[in-house]
């Protein structure tokens, strides 16, 4: 992109991170509750393909865990929400993550929506229009419902196993924007090579930048509309990580939100 584009790119996403800045710790400081879930419309136009074997994450997932504070040998529940909900149907949206709720972690994989086939879709009554954020927290929602955290566990939560969410890792950003504004504006380290992750903390430029990207708008939303559910918890941080897998020119992003 060019200079100028990155520039413009790096202002909306400033502006729009403090925006939701704003909007999460203002609803945070009120005692409302939450909107309706609207989950039994959600399973109306969404599959939920739940595959309840050992799933251990992928090497370009693997990589940048090891330098991070979850452990490598967690099992997963991995989860694939697809809209139009039939397996004839031509896929709108899908969303495929990784879960474990005994830990509190979400590695959301592959966050994809087809707009133009969406409008193609003679009958849009079938279309799931949730975004990320309101999949994720229904599929949050069920796993923990279908299990509780077992009392030995050394990050068991007391109570609420809902309430237990600690990190939300997003995998491999591929949004051309939101990778000029990280290679040529925040400049954590030269791309190309394997830089040791970065932290960046709220009221910080770069992370209202990243909070305002793509990968960090979902999560103020979701934080802010189940604030209750999450029994009023905010994000604390987010770390840049990056990797570039063997024979690949290209360095992958990844980025790490605490939540507490």
């Amino acid at each position: 992109m060019p200079p100028s584009e990155t520039e413009a790119v790096y202002s909306e996403y400033m502006a729009r991170g403090r925006r939701l800045w704003e909007t999460l710790s203002r609803e945070l400081a009120t005692n409302s509750p939450d909107p309706p879930s609207g989950s039994a419309r959600m399973h109306q136009t969404w599959d939920f393909r739940f595959s309840e074997q050992n799933n251990p994450p992928s090497p370009q997932i693997i990589n940048p865990l090891q330098s991070l504070w979850l452990p490598v040998g967690l099992d997963y529940t991995r989860v694939d929400a697809l809209t139009p909900k039939g397996i004839m149907a031509p896929t709108v949206s899908r969303f495929h993550s990784l879960f474990n709720v005994e830990n509190g972690v979400i590695i959301a994989e592959d966050m994809f929506r087809d707009e133009e086939r969406a409008d193609e879709v003679a009958d849009q009554t079938t279309v799931g229009k949730e975004h990320w954020s309101q999949v994720t927290v229904e599929c949050w929602r069920l796993l923990c419902n279908s299990r509780a955290a077992p009392s030995n566990h050394p990050h068991a939560p007391t109570s609420n196993l809902f309430a237990n969410l600690r990190y939300i890792f997003m995998v491999l950003i591929f949004s051309e924007k939101t990778e000029a504004v990280i290679n040529e504006r925040l400049m954590v380290h030269q791309p190309g090579s394997n830089g040791p992750p970065v932290q960046f903390l709220p009221n910080s430029n770069a992370f209202y930048v990243l909070l305002g990207s793509p990968n960090g708008q979902g999560i103020a939303y979701m934080l802010a509309q189940n604030k209750n559910a999450f029994q009023y918890k905010t994000i604390k941080s987010v770390t840049l990580q990056s990797n570039t897998p063997e024979h690949f020119p290209e360095t992958w992003w990844h980025l790490w939100w605490e939540i507490g």
